[in-house]
């Protein structure tokens, strides 16, 4: 038995036949290609699907096997505007990294004390959600009359299907819907924008359709798809025993940390920490997620400014070899796009501190790998309080895992050991498998049966250097914060007043 799988990423947009063992048969993956307009970032609605149809048919065609259900996940808060008749497109698909809506900011914040708000979405306010996308286009002249909002990842079901739903993972992620009912806040959604229609809400990996086959894709015509969920979260089920205290660190574009916790409501201490909440694809619980939208995305940023053409991979491998793992002594902010928990502000800016004539770029490079650490390991202690030191093992996945120097200084930052899995592709597997799950054909059990038999290799800290970095930690990264966050939200305000 053999599951089709999409992810539907910021970067690229992938699909995999994988096994009822959790094996990848084939895999193809393009790039998702966002592009600048006038109003930021988007994505072609038809072009995006295509790209998916892409994808699909290589990975199906090389597979070669019969497919008994389908899954999609991905990007969570990127969504558009379709005609709730027809279905057809009113918008471009606004990536969640677009900072457009982040004009929205004081707007939302007004229909409900953001702390009151918090306990009911788990979710600190934030330009990214797809409340403040719809404001956004409403700003920008799209009539919102008759429109249904869909995430990027809905979009595709519909075109696979012609149906129309969504999954608490990705319901949770527009700011309008509410944990504690299940389903969307009639109430704020009537306030900020009666205009708009939101989907039908299914269990994650529950098929929410039948593919209806359209050409090229006839092969499929007659498989349930499923949605099974945000790509971390799903990734998270398919790499541990996330129930038991494991906690999922992807390391992508965006990297984040992520666990569960039993479905409760949620209290003044959990807003505090500045991580987001919410539902979790495994019955029973919500997550945990604290992450910072610019850690590979940093990494990127640096290879680009430090050499024309950027440097590649290889050469910034080479860059690192004999590269000491003690401190540089560069204080790094990775605040590209703003920042998340654990100190949410989206005016947050990047910086680097402690530069002299004697550095090279060699220290330039280590600086990003430890600020990156740095603010990962901040939101390790805010979650490690949280759960009352219930954080078991660190699995860490994605791209980052295959540079080793990363990888080792983060564990001599957090001072815990990191557990580096060999799954390729966590999110796709977690999706194929859950669709499987949710359509009746496999076991919960066996999914988690395959979760604990993945290979990983065990990267330890050192004591002494985690001791140092704690003291760059705490003495430049935490300290230096507070005034450049006054100085960048009062340079904001100046912007956005046009003074």
């Amino acid at each position: 038995m053999h599951f089709l799988a999409l992810d539907l990423g910021t970067t690229h947009i992938k699909a995999a036949v994988v096994s009822a063992r959790g094996e990848i048969l084939a895999a193809s993956q393009v790039p998702s290609e966002a592009r600048r307009t006038a109003h930021g970032f988007v994505y072609d609605p038809e072009e995006f699907w295509q790209k998916a149809v892409t994808v699909i048919e290589r990975s199906c065609q090389e597979a070669g096997v019969p497919i008994a259900a389908c899954g999609l996940t991905g990007m969570a808060e990127s969504g558009l505007l379709v005609d709730k008749r027809t279905l057809a497109p009113r918008s471009s698909i606004i990536p969640w990294f677009d900072r457009e809506s982040q004009r929205e900011l004081e707007r939302v914040e007004k229909l409900q004390d953001p702390a009151v708000r918090f306990q009911e979405t788990g979710l600190r306010l934030s330009g990214k959600y797809g409340l403040l996308k719809i404001l956004s286009l409403r700003r920008q002249g799209v009539d919102l009359k008759d429109s249904l909002w869909l995430s990027a990842i809905d979009y595709v079901a519909m075109r696979l299907t012609g149906k129309t739903w969504t999954d608490p993972t990705l319901a949770a992620r527009t700011y309008v819907y509410s944990l504690a009912a299940e389903d969307w806040d009639r109430a704020v959604i009537e306030k900020a924008c009666p205009e708009v229609e939101f989907p039908r809400v299914l269990p994650s990996g529950e098929p929410g359709g039948i593919c209806t086959g359209e050409a090229p894709l006839e092969f499929l015509r007659g498989v349930p798809v499923s949605i099974s969920g945000h790509d971390h979260v799903v990734a998270s089920l398919a790499v541990g025993d996330i129930a038991g205290g494991d906690v999922l660190n992807s390391m992508g574009t965006a990297e984040v940390l992520l666990g569960a916790k039993a479905k409760a409501p949620l209290t003044e201490e959990h807003y505090a920490s500045g991580l987001s909440f919410g539902p979790h694809v495994l019955p029973g619980y919500h997550h945990w997620l604290g992450g910072l939208s610019d850690s590979g995305g940093s990494i990127e940023w640096m290879r680009r400014i430090l050499s024309e053409p950027e440097l590649t991979y290889a050469q910034l491998d080479q860059l690192l070899q004999g590269a000491s793992y003690e401190p540089s002594g560069l204080i790094y902010h990775p605040f590209l796009s703003g920042s998340g928990a654990p100190w949410p502000d989206p005016f947050a800016k990047g910086a680097v501190f402690g530069l002299s004539r004697n550095h090279t770029r060699k220290d330039l490079v280590k600086a990003v790998f430890e600020g990156v650490a740095m603010h990962m390991e901040m939101i390790r202690r805010e979650a490690e309080t949280l759960t009352q030191g219930g954080i078991k093992r660190i699995l860490v996945v994605g791209g980052g895992t295959r540079n080793k120097f990363w990888l080792q200084t983060k564990a001599h930052v957090f001072g815990f050991p990191l557990t580096a899995l060999t799954v390729s592709e966590a999110a796709l597997q977690g999706a194929a498998l859950f669709a499987g799950v949710g359509s009746g054909l496999m076991a919960l059990a066996e999914l988690r049966e395959i979760a604990a038999s993945l290979p990983g290799e065990v990267i330890q800290p050192d004591e002494r250097l985690h001791k140092e970095y704690a003291w760059f930690l705490e003495e430049g990264y935490v300290k230096l914060q507070q005034p450049l966050r006054a100085y960048y939200g009062k340079l904001a305000r100046r912007d956005m007043s046009g003074s």
